[in-house]
């Protein structure tokens, strides 16, 4: 039992993060295409609006504790005062802070997927793979031919 609901939490994490990082869906809800073919109505697109704003202050203070977390590792790592205890308490807090980012972001997504019927749910979850696929695709195992940290916009769309 305990193997299945640790294969579950990694799922829905692995799905907190597919809908909530950069990439090829951002604010979905503000994408014509997709409010047409979800056929959203405008109660819902302000209801969806809402509850990303709500959310986002609280996410973008875990985002950064995860920067702080990850930047105390690697001067862990660097330090020539090689303390492989303090190297893994420092790598067990940035994955604490790592897991109570996604537990939010899932948090957000539950709490979206409320406001859909469940007809605009499947179609959401189709045009999520389709155009996933899409930005994958253009981007290539390599990633871009020309990365902007400056532009992280996925790519318009066909």
């Amino acid at each position: 039992m305990k193997p299945m609901m640790s294969f579950l939490a990694s799922g829905l994490l692995l799905t907190a993060l597919t809908w909530a990082a950069p990439g090829p869906m951002g604010r979905w809800w503000q994408h014509a295409r997709v409010q047409q073919e979800l056929g959203l109505q405008p109660d819902q697109i302000r209801q969806l609006d809402d509850i990303y704003y709500r959310f986002q202050p609280e996410i973008m203070d875990l985002q950064n504790a995860v920067g702080k977390a990850r930047l105390s590792l690697e001067q862990a790592m660097a330090s020539s005062q090689w303390d492989d205890r303090q190297i893994m308490d420092t790598a067990r807090q940035l994955a604490e802070a790592r897991n109570r980012l996604e537990m939010k972001r899932l948090e957000m997504i539950l709490q979206m997927r409320r406001v859909l019927q469940p007809d605009q749910w499947q179609k959401l979850q189709s045009l999520r793979r389709q155009l996933k696929f899409r930005w994958m695709k253009r981007r290539g195992p390599q990633g871009p031919a020309n990365p902007s940290p400056e532009d992280p916009r996925p790519p318009s769309e066909d």
